[in-house]
């Protein structure tokens, strides 16, 4: 049976809080710095009301065809994961109301995967892998002794090495999954802590 890796979408594939932060610039005229973020979900990190954030990002999502990815060569990168023997369930906890805009995105931007799924907590999905930007989750799947690796992000500098293994990009998954010793020391970084 293939491994199954979960992968967050907000984030980790689609760079929504920098083009949040490109949108509040045009339309409130406040410069807040995707570098100064310390929240993924913004909330009491930037000076705005909830009401106000989830509505810019109700605009980031709506106008989905101007989203960009956070890196280039994503869907490269999880063909080369599928071609390793690797089943990708791709992962929300956003709005549902964005489901339908993300559909879209991944479609547009030629993202492979094998399942698509909205949840409230990523960590509890029954995965051998997961890959996300928040500290939140990637502590909670971890702490099942199961392989987390916490895609970097301002938000999530502060949390101390533990029991993931922190990337910048994806590839690093590849280089992580492709080599038996790198599997090695993460089963140990899982299993020590």
């Amino acid at each position: 049976m293939k491994n199954l890796v979960v992968i967050d979408v907000d984030n980790v594939l689609a760079d929504s809080i920098r083009t949040w932060c490109k949108l509040v610039k045009e339309r409130l005229a406040v410069d807040i710095k995707f570098e100064n973020i310390t929240s993924h979900k913004l909330v009491g990190c930037v000076p705005f009301t909830p009401a106000q954030i989830f509505d810019l990002q109700d605009n980031v999502w709506g106008n989905w065809p101007q989203l960009p990815t956070t890196e280039e060569g994503i869907p490269h990168i999880l063909e080369q994961l599928q071609g390793m023997d690797y089943r990708i369930n791709l992962a929300t906890s956003g709005p549902v109301r964005h489901v339908r805009y993300v559909r879209k995105w991944l479609a547009r931007n030629r993202i492979p995967y094998d399942k698509f799924e909205n949840v409230k907590n990523k960590s509890n999905l029954s995965a051998d892998i997961l890959v996300d930007d928040a500290p939140e989750e990637i502590r909670a799947f971890a702490s099942t002794k199961r392989s987390a690796f916490l895609y970097d992000r301002p938000w999530n500098r502060a949390l101390a090495n533990g029991r993931f293994l922190r990337i910048t990009k994806l590839s690093q998954l590849i280089q992580h999954l492709h080599q038996p010793s790198n599997q090695t020391r993460l089963l140990a970084a899982t299993q020590v802590r």
